[in-house]
């Protein structure tokens, strides 16, 4: 999360130094939550300078388990909508509403907060899915609430195809919605594009986690990497045990 006052100014410079230190504060972070999550542990690195001596990496993914858990018991039975609006409830099932909760809610329980964005497709269907949380950075208002969004900025490479891929960068606003083309270097934007928002408010939904907007189970990742150790070397001890008769 970003805090900017009201009267700055959302030039292109203001939006890549946001975008630079997202990148060297926020997103290492995030990085390890999704890899602890897929279960690519600190373990992994281990080493010893005598390499006939075994060298277990056992993991443990108390991280998975903990968030899939949470995941299961929010969503095993599905959110209920209450509302005398039956366009509403239209919407909701025109999106598959169960899934985009579920996915919303992984993406917060390992990233420390979820986004939903919202658009009109070309039937004129108002339309929503979740986003992964690592492309999308929420900006908001230094006010005493600290609750209106100034922008989301959303980042994603251009392709999948090169090493280094330039960006793309969209800008959504309460009014317009701007999407950039960046270099791999992001340090400049070219404007590819710019239409009204028809919302009257920022389309993405931010949803935080907790407080201190981190992974469901950042605070037992030091905890799980001394268990995964001791239980490597216990194994290791073993296998020495077992190779010495």
């Amino acid at each position: 999360m970003f805090l900017i006052d009201k009267n700055d100014l959302l030039d292109t410079k203001t939006i890549l130094k946001i975008i630079n230190q997202y990148q060297t504060n926020e997103l290492p972070k995030m990085k390890k939550w999704a890899n602890y999550y897929a279960g690519k542990h600190e373990i992994l690195n281990k080493r010893y300078h005598d390499t006939t001596k075994p060298c277990n990496r056992i993991i443990t993914n108390f991280c998975a388990t903990i968030a899939d858990n949470y995941l299961g018991y929010m969503t095993g039975n599905s959110i209920n909508y209450e509302t005398d609006s039956a366009e509403v409830i239209d919407v909701l099932k025109y999106n598959d509403y169960q899934e985009q909760d579920k996915e919303l809610l992984r993406n917060a329980l390992i990233y420390g907060y979820g986004a939903e964005i919202a658009w009109v497709d070309e039937d004129g269907k108002i339309r929503f899915t979740a986003l992964d949380s690592r492309e999308v950075i929420p900006v908001y208002y230094n006010t005493i609430e600290k609750e209106k969004l100034a922008c989301v900025i959303r980042m994603y490479p251009a392709d999948s195809i090169n090493d280094n891929p330039d960006w793309i960068v969209e800008i959504y606003m309460a009014d317009r919605t701007c999407t950039y083309k960046s270099t791999h270097s992001l340090e400049s934007l070219e404007l590819l594009d710019e239409k009204p928002n028809y919302f009257n408010q920022v389309p993405v939904c931010i949803m935080p986690l907790n407080e201190a907007w981190e992974s469901v189970y950042a605070g037992v990742i030091g905890l799980s990497d001394a268990y995964n150790q001791i239980l490597s070397g216990e194994i290791d001890d073993f296998d020495s045990f077992a190779d010495a008769y």
